[in-house]
């Protein structure tokens, strides 16, 4: 069985990255950490995941974002 995912997703890429490392230094024995930089590539990613029965624990999104709102993104999903 894999791990859980703890899902990150901010479209500032660099604050993107600096959360997902943080979340793979601390995490990364229990769950696996993916994370995106556009709302588009974060719904395909999460599609993705759910076609491969591939468990998500967590979603961890910004509330601010250019390509769609965060709480729209987490709607979506």
């Amino acid at each position: 069985m894999s791990r859980p995912v703890l899902f990150v997703l901010d479209d500032d890429a660099g604050v993107m990255r600096a959360l997902r490392d943080d979340l793979i230094r601390r995490f990364s024995e229990d769950f696996r950490v993916i994370g995106e930089s556009s709302a588009a590539a974060g719904l395909a990613m999460l599609r993705e995941l759910a076609g491969d029965h591939e468990p998500v624990a967590l979603l961890i999104v910004d509330h601010d974002m250019t390509e769609m709102a965060g709480v729209g993104f987490l709607a979506r999903t």
